[in-house]
């Protein structure tokens, strides 16, 4: 349960991109954070209600970007939030068939995932790009 899309550029800062991510998401009112990865970047995002409508777990849209042969690959999906990781792992062991899919219909029906890749694309894009 991933929208993904792949975006050619030459050379981006994923770090640079990731952090504006987290704060375009911030503006809007959403909890956002970013970190580094082994392969990129990850931007958790969360907020209050929308994400525990469901649940009654912490859990987030997490937006992975990482570097891919002349370009970006970009994947939005529900994920932990980082934070309450041990708390979501127990409780998601026993109602993750009920849960994951409910949270992530919430999620499209939003078009969150849609507008976290639109969004990246952007300031992939709007990066200065190598000759």
């Amino acid at each position: 349960m991933k929208a993904t899309k792949y975006i050619e550029a030459n050379t981006v800062n994923l770090s640079e991109v990731a952090t504006k991510t987290a704060n375009y998401f911030m503006m809007q009112g959403y909890t956002a954070s970013s970190e580094q990865t082994p392969t990129g970047q990850i931007v958790y995002i969360t907020k209050g209600g929308f994400f525990k409508t469901v649940s009654g777990l912490r859990t987030s849209l997490n937006i992975e970007l990482s570097y891919h042969p002349n370009g970006v690959f970009v994947t939005a999906g529900v994920g932990l939030f980082k934070q309450q990781f041990i708390a979501t792992v127990l409780t998601l062991f026993v109602a993750w068939p009920f849960i994951i899919p409910q949270i992530w219909g919430i999620i499209k029906q939003a078009g969150l995932d849609d507008e976290a890749i639109e969004v990246v694309e952007q300031f992939v894009n709007a990066c200065p790009q190598a000759a």
